[in-house]
C-alpha cells in the first residue's frame, strides 16, 4: 500500500465515486446526501500479495474494487478455500466482520495490483443517522449480498459439480478472463482435473441453459 500521504490526497482529488455511484442504483440518493458521502468515500492502491483483510482481525473499511483483482478465503493452515472474487465495480467485504464488526474468519488479498474505494464503518454509521438514503441503498446492497450467499450455499450442497460450472459460466461468464481457473475451482469446490475436463468440453457440446 502507498504510504506517501501527498500521492493519496492527489488520488482522492482525481478520482471518481464509482462507490457512491453504485449505491445510488440500489436506491435513490439525493443530491446533497451524495456529496456527504462522496466526502467519505477514500481511495487507495495496493500491490500484488498485499493482505486487506487478515484472519482475527475487524474489517472496518468496506472496499470497492475500481481496477485489479482481489480474492476473499478462508485459510484453515493446510489450504485455502476460495469463497469470493471482487473485480472492477464489485465490493470485497466479509459482511459479518463488516456489518457487526466481529472478527473475521477469511483473508482478503490482492491477486493483482489493485485501485479500491472505501469508506470506514464509522463514517457509515454516523452517515445513516443524517441520510435515510444512504441507509436504504446500503441496506439493500447488504441484503443482494446476503441473498447471494444463501443461494451459493444451496448450490454447493445440491447441485452437481457440472451443474455448478455450467450456471457459472452462463451467469458470471468474466470470471474465466480475470480469475486464475485454480481459483474457480476451488469457489466451485470442484477438484481441479475434473475442472480442466469440463472447461475443455465447453467447445464440444452446448452450453445448458441457466
Amino acid at each position: 500500500m502507498h504510504k506517501d500521504r501527498n500521492y493519496i490526497e492527489k488520488l482522492n482529488s482525481y478520482i471518481h465515486h464509482t462507490m457512491v455511484e453504485i449505491l445510488n442504483l440500489y436506491s435513490s440518493i439525493s443530491s446533497s446526501d451524495r456529496k456527504s458521502l462522496e466526502s467519505k468515500v477514500g481511495s487507495d492502491t495496493f500491490k500484488k500479495g498485499d493482505l486487506i483483510l487478515i484472519d482475527g482481525e475487524i474489517q472496518d473499511k468496506l472496499y470497492l474494487v475500481r481496477k485489479g483483482l482481489l480474492l476473499t478465503y478462508f485459510d484453515n493452515g493446510e489450504k485455502r478455500k476460495v469463497i469470493d472474487f471482487a473485480y472492477k465495480n464489485r465490493f470485497a467485504v466479509d459482511i459479518d466482520s463488516f456489518s457487526n464488526q466481529d472478527k473475521s474468519i477469511y483473508c482478503i488479498e490482492c491477486m493483482e495490483d489493485s485501485l479500491v474505494e472505501f469508506i470506514h464503518y464509522e463514517d457509515l454509521m454516523n452517515l445513516f443517522d443524517l441520510s435515510k438514503d444512504i441507509e436504504r441503498a446500503y441496506r439493500i446492497l447488504t441484503e443482494k449480498i446476503l441473498c447471494s450467499v444463501l443461494k451459493r450455499n444451496l448450490e454447493l450442497s445440491c447441485l452437481s459439480i457440472e451443474e455448478r460450472f455450467f450456471q457459472t459460466v452462463c451467469k458470471r461468464p468474466e470470471l474465466f478472463n480475470v480469475v486464475q481457473h485454480k481459483y474457480i475451482a476451488s469457489y466451485l469446490n470442484i477438484n481441479p482435473t475434473n475442472f480442466s475436463k469440463l472447461y475443455h468440453n465447453l467447445a464440444k457440446k452446448p452450453i445448458p441453459f441457466y
